[in-house]
């Protein structure tokens, strides 16, 4: 597992993801940035990025060249965890990427970020139902 992260506010949080974004565009924004971008969840600092990806749009070989560790297996997808390859003022910085098996429900932000189904990101957080999931889902 990884060890080290940084805290982002939203802001910084959201210009960061453009970047890797923009280097990688089959990406789709997921997670707790997404549920604060949609309004279901209070602001509160980011940990990490996660972002999420069709099997098929995902090219393994570039994204194992930086892997933290990963990709561990689960339902449904691939999660794989990145060290960045994008310079920034604060460091470490990973970025998760989960990749699915089955066509990713997307919606658009107000900020035009692509991002997964918020009914979707809902549905893993319970499922995960991990300390930071639950506070999540009672702030929401």
């Amino acid at each position: 597992m990884r060890e080290g992260g940084m805290e982002m506010n939203k802001d910084y949080a959201l210009s960061i993801a453009k970047k890797i974004i923009k280097k990688n565009p089959k990406l789709i924004l997921c997670g707790s940035l997404s549920l604060i971008l949609a309004k279901k969840i209070q602001d509160r600092d980011i940990h990490d990025l996660d972002f999420c990806c069709h099997k098929e749009d995902f090219d393994e070989s570039y994204f194992l060249r930086m892997c933290n560790y990963g990709p561990q297996e689960n339902n449904g997808y691939k999660c794989y965890c990145v060290n960045s390859d994008i310079a920034y003022d604060r460091s470490p910085l990973f970025y998760n990427i989960f990749v699915h098996d089955k066509k990713i429900k997307t919606q658009k932000t107000s900020l035009g970020f692509l991002t997964q189904d918020i009914s979707e990101i809902l549905f893993w957080k319970k499922k995960f139902n991990r300390e930071k999931d639950i506070k999540d889902l009672k702030l929401g």
